[in-house]
């Protein structure tokens, strides 16, 4: 089902017509959704030069917005670059982090476009930079003993 986009957010949503009245003050735009949907579709994760173009889109966007979530959803992408740049990835640290970052993506996007409140898509992408910093400090332990 798609939910039609409002003119002053750019969201689109069922719950539309209340995000003002929850204390929103910025929003995520549903073009920048889409665009993350491509992402993954296209399989770039494991493209560095694709991930470095997705982390500074995502920048750009929160300095073009002045919006904080774009920014924050670029933190656990840069991590993985970064982790990328260390060296190769183990297959199962490779199967881990898919298992982080693609479920937890998604339930970001479908707060977006169910017009969910901003603190909500804070907290799914907390989670999501959450669990994948426990996973890289997981392996970290595991190649120390």
């Amino acid at each position: 089902m798609t939910w039609p986009r409002t003119e002053a957010t750019g969201r689109a949503g069922r719950h539309r017509d209340i995000a003002g009245t929850l204390g929103d003050d910025v929003s995520v735009r549903i073009e920048l959704v889409d665009e993350l949907e491509e992402f993954v579709r296209r399989g770039q994760l494991w493209e560095p030069s694709e991930l470095e173009a997705l982390v500074e889109r995502l920048e750009q966007e929160a300095v073009d917005t002045q919006d904080p979530i774009p920014s924050m959803l670029a933190r656990p992408f840069n991590s993985l670059l970064v982790r990328q740049r260390i060296g190769n990835l183990p297959t199962r640290m490779a199967h881990d982090i898919e298992g982080i970052i693609y479920p937890r993506l998604w339930k970001v996007m479908e707060a977006v476009r169910d017009g969910m409140p901003d603190g909500e898509l804070r907290t799914r992408v907390e989670v999501m930079n959450r669990r994948l910093a426990r996973r890289f400090a997981q392996e970290h332990q595991e190649q120390s003993s």
